[in-house]
């Protein structure tokens, strides 16, 4: 069911907008009059239980530490960031001219990294939801559901780096 918040400080959205409020006041119903998404969202908020937070925090932790050791000796991989189960891989570009937008075909992205778009999509085939970040397309990043059992996350620790393994083969 789509729903959306944005909670903000004062300073942040004036930053955003400056002194126009009718601007800002433009994103405040992308969502909106949908009463079914209310019931839903009310309903989501009631699993949020003290434990299932804690157990988010803890798996994330140890997915954060697993991502990092699997994929430490990789060229491409930089870092591993987020909390809980919103991750954040950080990838180094491949260095081969192939590798490229622009070898793609699409040479108005010529200067946009390649290697996330391609793990996620390598992910993706292994059943695996993963999107490159917006603001820097050298990240991707990883959002599982919170009750995800440990054995998958190890899953996509491996896929995710056999991903990495197959991309540096092409290089």
């Amino acid at each position: 069911m789509p729903i959306s918040a944005m909670l903000t400080r004062r300073e942040t959205f004036v930053r955003a907008y400056g002194d126009d409020f009718a601007s800002g006041e433009s994103h405040n119903s992308t969502m909106g009059f949908n009463a079914l998404s209310s019931v839903a969202a009310l309903a989501a908020l009631d699993l949020l239980t003290d434990e299932l937070m804690a157990k988010v925090r803890d798996d994330g932790a140890w997915l954060t530490a697993r991502l990092s050791e699997r994929l430490r000796g990789s060229t491409l991989f930089r870092e591993v960031r987020g909390e809980g189960f919103m991750q954040g891989v950080a990838l180094n570009a491949p260095d081969h001219p192939w590798l490229s937008f622009d070898h793609f075909g699409y040479p108005g992205l010529k200067d946009m990294p390649t290697a996330s778009p391609l793990v996620c999509h390598r992910l993706y085939k292994q059943g695996f939801f993963s999107f490159t970040c917006g603001h820097d397309w050298s990240v991707f990043r990883l959002q599982p559901r919170f009750d995800i059992p440990r054995a998958t996350l190890e899953r996509l620790v491996e896929a995710t780096g056999e991903a990495l393994e197959w991309l540096e083969g092409l290089a």
